[in-house]
């Protein structure tokens, strides 16, 4: 039987974490789940399909975004672009979870570092580096 996307995200990050062993606990929540740490400090991860507006209210509190490898969900995130990249510590997983591939979106260092004249394109390449699921 294959994994849902909800199942991969949290097998993603318990993966992660096997060197640094921070894990306590994960608990499944609305959208996602919550990753409780060792140390008490917790992050948010939002697991969706399909990017959509409703999550824009959540992204200070989600630093963690596992979607699947979708053309749509390039664009939301190309739309939302500025929002995003002001987040420091947002992560975006974009996952094939039958292939087991992905690729991750670092918007505000990735802001950094791009030129703004090629972002597009550049995100573009890196969707393509994976199977679009």
């Amino acid at each position: 039987m294959a994994m849902t996307l909800q199942e991969w995200a949290e097998a993603y990050v318990r993966h992660k974490d096997l060197f640094e062993r921070q894990i306590a606990r994960i608990e499944r929540s609305g959208r996602g789940f919550t990753i409780r740490r060792t140390d008490g400090t917790t992050r948010q991860c939002v697991v969706a399909d399909v990017l959509d507006d409703g999550l824009v209210p959540l992204l200070e509190d989600h630093l963690l975004i596992v979607d699947r490898n979708r053309k749509e969900n390039l664009d939301w995130v190309l739309r939302h672009w500025k929002a995003l990249a002001a987040l420091p510590g947002l992560r975006i997983v974009f996952a094939n979870v039958a292939k087991n591939e992905k690729w991750v979106l670092a918007p505000h260092t990735h802001a950094r570092v791009a030129d703004p004249a090629t972002l597009r394109q550049g995100l573009v390449s890196l969707f393509g580096s994976v199977p679009e699921e």
